[in-house]
């Protein structure tokens, strides 16, 4: 009988946290008929590690080690006999199983899911990010992983789905500088490997503007994303909307991390033809910065449309969790959180604010009495106080919606 769950790690010698990873599923196989496999690539062979391994596994496969994580993870994939697929690795751990064991058991129409990654950056958990990774997937025969390095599936067909289940990650703590900058030049070498052997795989230079940016390297995160944003400028497909999404924002912050508002614009200017081509939370993230960059230059008109722009896309897509997980990638996952959402709120507020205090040489042929003016401007405040207010107890909706009245209240539509 085909078992309902198969779950695959990859032991690579390292024997205080493989215990942790195999306990950690417990909840599941308790719930849902699992099978585990492993796949000891450990070059040490180290025996009490892998009796840790035997104690929980089902089947142990041995791997002899090449510098390839795909082909490590498909001796699991082929020789697994569940109905779903899903994979962790040693330095990982299970923190909330209920999502999964929710997902597996129910009638999805789904074929393939991302689980939040917490990745942590200090022995004492304090410092970390979480990120969407696809990690489970309805098998198929057809179904493998790819790549040298960040593996993942292909091909992924059909719907997927966003699981919380919550997955935690401590191999980026480093106790040293040279142990992070050691596994850093690894990442950078496989890296650089793949995408002159692939170089229309998106995915690994993604990777490596993430490798860059943990390493500061200013000068080199530049150069992908202008090398990769020139590779896009004339792509049609549409999937590749979302990485063109990503290049561009990510280039738009670097400029804004060293305020460099001219820069900014400049390149808004010149990736002017891709906008509308850069995938939905792309496309709000570039509105957002354009919106930026347009009131620093004093052109309030044209930065309210772009920062009202954003606002639309927030009220469409910040609860949307399977936009946000296949979207939401690299620091994009982040375009509708507090900062950037009370950023836009900011900016447009200051432009309302701006737009009330000329209100009397705007619009002075239609109220001739100064008490009149005063009066209406007095009332607008007044609105913009009650849109604080509800944005202040979350309400961003009702706060969104009641800002666009005002502005047409305030053009006289």
């Amino acid at each position: 009988m085909q078992k309902k769950l198969t779950v695959s790690i990859l032991s690579s010698g390292r024997g205080e946290t493989i215990e942790r990873a195999l306990s950690s599923l417990a909840p599941v196989r308790e719930a849902v008929d699992t099978e585990v496999i492993v796949v000891d690539t450990d070059e040490k062979h180290d025996g009490a590690v892998r009796a840790v391994v035997e104690k929980y596994a089902d089947r142990v496969v041995d791997f002899e080690w090449c510098n390839d994580f795909s082909k490590a993870r498909n001796e699991a994939l082929y020789a697994s006999e569940g109905e779903w697929f899903f994979f962790i690795d040693d330095d990982e751990w299970l923190i909330d199983p209920a999502p999964l064991i929710d997902l597996v058991l129910s009638d999805t129409s789904a074929l393939w899911c991302n689980l939040r990654v917490r990745n942590y950056f200090s022995d004492d958990f304090s410092e970390y990010s979480d990120a969407w990774v696809t990690r489970l997937v309805k098998r198929t025969d057809d179904i493998k992983f790819k790549g040298s390095i960040h593996e993942y599936f292909d091909p992924l067909k059909g719907s997927p789905a966003a699981v919380h289940a919550l997955i935690g990650h401590t191999g980026y703590i480093f106790h040293s500088r040279e142990d992070f900058l050691s596994h850093s030049r690894r990442n950078i070498m496989m890296l650089e490997a793949a995408i002159e052997k692939e170089p229309f795989e998106l995915r690994y230079r993604h990777q490596l503007l993430r490798e860059y940016e943990a390493l500061h390297d200013r000068a080199k995160q530049t150069k992908i994303c202008d090398d990769t944003l020139k590779l896009l400028e004339n792509a049609r497909d549409k999937k590749l909307d979302p990485m063109r999404g990503l290049f561009l924002s990510a280039r738009l912050r670097i400029e804004s991390n060293d305020g460099n508002t001219r820069e900014k614009k400049r390149l808004l200017g010149k990736y002017k033809n891709m906008r509308g081509r850069l995938g939905r939370v792309g496309e709000a993230y570039v509105a957002l910065e354009a919106g930026s960059t347009l009131f620093e230059n004093n052109e309030y008109e044209m930065s309210r449309r772009q920062i009202l722009k954003y606002l639309d896309r927030y009220s469409l897509d910040a609860g949307d969790d399977v936009l946000l997980s296949t979207e939401g990638l690299y620091f994009l996952e982040n375009t509708y959180d507090d900062v950037n959402y009370k950023k836009a709120c900011e900016i447009l507020r200051q432009i309302l604010m701006i737009k009330m205090d000329n209100l009397s040489e705007e619009r002075e042929k239609d109220f001739p009495q100064s008490s009149v003016r005063e009066e209406r401007a007095g009332l607008y405040r007044e609105i913009v106080k009650k849109i604080d207010y509800l944005d202040s107890i979350g309400r961003h909706e009702d706060a969104i919606r009641m800002r666009q009245q005002l502005i047409r209240a305030m053009e006289g539509r």
